[in-house]
C-alpha cells in the first residue's frame, strides 16, 4: 500500500520519491516515460510506466484515496490540470501539485489541489536569503509571512542565556532548536530550556518573520 504516489519524474519528482523511500516511506510513481521508470525503479518501492492522464488508469494504480498524490509534471500545464482534475474525480483527498506560477497554481486549487508547491519560486527565495545574510544556513517557508530559519549564533549574542536575550519579545523570533557543534563529534540538536547559554559554534532554530529576522545582529 503506498502511502505516497508521485506523477511525473520530473528532476524534483525525480529527487522527492528517492528522498521519500530513503525516509521510510512507500512511494509509488507514475511516468509515461520508459528510461526514467527504469532509472528509478530500484531505488522507490513501485515504478510504473502509464498515461497518468488517463482517468482509468489512475483508478487502477491509486486504490487509496487516503494517500497523498504529487502532481509533478513539469512545465505542461495541460497535463497537470487533467490530472489533477481525475484525482479529486477518484475521491483522493491530499492532492499536492507542482505550479510553476501563482496563475497555474490558482486553476490547480480550483481543480482540486489541495496544496500547491513553488520549487524554483522557493529556492530562489531561500538563496536570495542565504546570500543577502552569509550566517543564514537554511530558511524553509512555512506559510507566506513565516519561515524557520537556521542561523549562526551573532557574535553579539555569545555567553548569553536565552533568557536574557529575550529574543521572542525583542525580536519576534521563536527559538525551536539549538545546534551544537563540537568538532569532531557529531552535532547533537537539543530544545533548550530558558537558562542555556550560547556558544559560539552554536547554530539556532527559529520561527519567525522575514521582517523580524532581519532585525536580528548577524555577522
Amino acid at each position: 500500500m503506498a502511502q505516497f504516489v508521485i506523477i511525473g519524474l520530473s528532476t524534483f519528482g525525480a529527487v522527492l520519491a528517492r528522498n521519500l523511500c530513503t525516509l521510510g516511506e512507500n512511494v509509488l510513481v507514475i511516468d509515461l516515460n520508459k528510461e526514467k521508470i527504469q532509472a528509478i525503479k530500484d531505488a522507490v518501492t513501485q515504478a510504473i510506466t502509464a498515461d497518468a492522464c488517463d482517468k482509468k488508469i489512475l483508478e487502477k494504480l491509486i486504490k487509496e484515496t487516503d494517500a497523498t498524490v504529487i502532481v509533478c509534471l513539469g512545465d505542461s500545464l495541460e497535463q497537470s490540470v487533467m490530472v489533477t482534475y481525475y484525482l479529486q474525480q477518484i475521491g483522493i483527498r491530499k492532492i499536492i501539485a507542482k505550479a510553476n506560477s501563482e496563475d497555474q497554481g490558482r486553476i490547480l486549487r480550483f481543480l482540486g489541489a489541495s496544496e500547491i508547491i513553488y520549487p524554483e519560486r522557493d529556492m530562489a527565495v531561500t538563496m536570495a536569503h542565504k546570500l543577502s545574510n552569509p550566517a543564514l544556513l537554511e530558511n524553509f517557508p512555512i506559510t507566506k509571512d513565516y519561515s524557520i530559519f537556521e542561523f549562526l549564533v551573532p557574535s553579539k549574542f555569545i555567553g548569553s542565556s536565552l533568557l536574557s536575550l529575550r529574543l521572542r519579545n525583542e525580536y519576534g523570533m521563536n527559538v525551536l532548536l539549538i545546534k551544537q557543534n563540537n568538532p569532531p563529534e557529531e552535532t547533537t540538536a537539543i530544545v533548550p530550556g530558558p537558562e542555556y547559554i550560547l556558544k559560539k559554534l552554536d547554530t539556532i532554530v527559529a520561527l519567525g518573520t522575514r521582517k523580524d529576522f532581519k532585525r536580528l545582529p548577524l555577522d
